[in-house]
């Protein structure tokens, strides 16, 4: 989970790119986040 103000995001951690975004698969594909408050949890 991954929270940007007020904006929440679910996904697999897919690493992170030559820039430093931490990678996320949502439901919509790939997504860069530059920014947030991350919670990991495993299976």
């Amino acid at each position: 989970v991954l929270q940007m103000g007020e904006k929440r995001f679910s996904g697999i951690d897919r690493g992170v790119d030559a820039s430093g975004a931490l990678l996320v698969e949502t439901q919509d594909g790939i997504t860069r986040f530059h920014g947030g408050e991350v919670s990991l949890r495993g299976n």
